[in-house]
């Protein structure tokens, strides 16, 4: 039993590393942001006031959104939300082989595993990953809006604005709860 959790342990870190990767490419290429894009506006500088035109140097134009960088890799939105899909399951996969790995080494020893710091640690770790696959689909579920002032002004806030669900998370302040 004691080999078998730590062959477990190693697998469970690979399957971890191979979902963080999926999560790193979701990130990177998933779904882009719109930022409102204002025109510069020319302004006469000085002290004095000029009743008279401003002799102003033609703007550069900036170069069209479309032009990727030369080596650019670009990736469909929709297969950047395949490849977080997939590191969730991923995830689980690995909490599964992370579960199996802890009840094994606790039958091997005979005791509650986490008696010195390596048991320690891996129990913790689960804990941790537990956690992160109940607060990750709660948190896809409730989005932050900026449609509102409201949310303007609390932009930078750890809680969703917006709960857009029929029925949101417990988490979610009850002044946002749409459903």
């Amino acid at each position: 039993m004691a080999q078998l959790s730590h062959a477990l342990v190693p697998v469970a870190v690979l399957c971890y590393v191979a979902a963080g990767l999926g999560f790193l490419v979701e990130f990177a290429f998933g779904r882009k942001v719109a930022t409102p894009s204002r025109e510069p506006e020319l302004v006469p500088a000085g002290t004095g006031a000029s009743s008279g035109p401003v002799d102003a140097p033609a703007p550069i134009s900036p170069a069209p959104p479309s032009a990727a960088r030369p080596g650019a890799v670009s990736i469909d939105p929709g297969r950047a939300a395949w490849f977080g899909r997939a590191a969730l399951v991923v995830t689980a996969l690995a909490v599964v082989v992370h579960i199996t790995a802890l009840v094994t080494r606790g039958l091997s020893v005979g005791r509650v595993p986490w008696g010195n710091m390596y048991e320690f640690v891996v129990a913790l770790s689960l804990v941790g990953a537990v956690a992160f696959l109940v607060l990750v689909p709660a948190g896809r579920r409730c989005a932050l809006s900026a449609s509102s002032s409201r949310s303007r002004s609390r932009s930078c806030s750890a809680w969703p604005t917006r709960c857009s669900t029929p029925r949101p998370p417990r988490w979610c302040p009850p002044s946002t709860r749409t459903g």
